[in-house]
């Protein structure tokens, strides 16, 4: 006996289609420009297409991105910035016919920068929950190590 054929397996609910590259009236970057201070500094870049019906739909990861100095940053498929060594290149951006160039400075890669409190180690305390009031967070500390609440000041 033989089998029927099984009907077409639908797209998922999530999935965006992208546009055709006659479908986008302009691309556009955020930011504009680039200034990355330190090896480990990084910058996520946005591209958003203004469609020819009126969407917007970003398309960050779906563009070619091509460095002009290689030497300089490398941009991964996603959009992320990656400082290499000091230096002033462009970044552009292609989809389809449309492009956008996007000026990328790099900045003290060779120095040690010191360390933010804030933007460096508080989202490892809040990622591992050390912060809040049941851990170090919490006014007698644990340990002999002591934080504010959600550990904003040491």
């Amino acid at each position: 006996m033989a089998s029927e054929p099984s009907p077409a397996t639908p797209a998922p609910a999530d999935t965006v289609a992208l546009p055709k590259p006659a479908e986008v009236r302009t691309l556009t970057a955020h930011p504009s420009k680039i200034t990355l201070k330190g090896s480990d500094d990084a910058q996520q870049l946005l591209l958003t297409a203004a469609l020819t019906d009126g969407r917007l739909q970003d398309l960050s990861g779906d563009v070619r991105y091509e460095i002009a100095d290689p030497a300089v940053a490398r941009v991964t498929p996603s959009g992320r910035v990656i400082p290499l060594q000091d230096g002033i290149t462009t970044l552009t951006a292609r989809y389809g016919d449309k492009a956008v160039t996007v000026a990328v400075t790099v900045e003290n890669c060779a120095v040690n920068l010191p360390i933010n409190f804030a933007n460096q180690i508080v989202p490892i305390f809040t990622k591992l929950g050390c912060n809040g009031g049941g851990c170090h967070g919490k006014a007698s500390g644990q340990n002999g190590f002591k934080l504010s609440l959600l550990g904003f000041e040491p």
